[in-house]
């Protein structure tokens, strides 16, 4: 009886060591496939945010580009040109933005600012780049307060566009050697 009660419990143990196997084995391969399911996962979801990324991006160069379309037909209505003459404003605007890294939505925003104030297309463009170069320069706290003081000067001192640049770069120098704003000097 001992005998035979050892065979059956050696053939249960048999019995369990097999499933034992078979439930490793099974575990395994559900341990690779959950890897590979997360690798796939993580594949996908880097893609879809870097479309989603893309997607994003376009849209917002679209929408600035018609925002930019419209300002560019308001500085063509205040000044009387029609858009095929104000060509030269916009790749004055591109080559500026590009150049000095200023925000092409604030340059066309000055250039409306300094054709209502009558000035023509051609000094606009003049205007601009030295009220780029102005913004930039650490005195100056943004180009659109550098537009106001700029456009006071030339109209007090009769100061043309092409001569913007020069009379900007001596506020900015007097206001970096006493330690005021550019903006106070031209205020005063």
């Amino acid at each position: 009886k001992v005998k035979k009660s050892a065979s059956s419990t050696n053939k249960v143990l048999k019995d369990t060591e097999k499933q034992f196997a078979q439930a490793g084995s099974a575990a395994f391969n559900f341990g690779k496939q959950s890897a590979l399911a997360v690798k796939r996962f993580a594949a996908f979801s880097v893609s879809a945010g870097a479309l989603a990324g893309v997607i994003t991006a376009l849209k917002s160069g679209v929408s600035e580009a018609i925002a930019f379309e419209r300002q560019l037909v308001r500085v063509a209505q205040v000044t009387g040109k029609t858009m095929g003459e104000l060509k030269g404003l916009e790749r004055q605007i591109t080559t500026i933005s590009s150049g000095l890294g200023v925000s092409s939505a604030d340059l066309i925003d000055v250039s409306r600012t300094l054709a209502q104030t009558g000035l023509a297309a051609n000094q606009v463009e003049k205007a601009l780049k030295a009220l780029a170069k102005a913004s930039l320069a650490p005195t100056f706290n943004d180009i659109q307060n550098a537009t106001e003081g700029a456009i006071s000067i030339m109209r007090q001192f009769n100061v043309t566009a092409g001569e913007l640049e020069a009379k900007l770069g001596a506020i900015n120098a007097v206001a970096g050697q006493f330690a005021v704003e550019s903006e106070d000097i031209i205020f005063a």
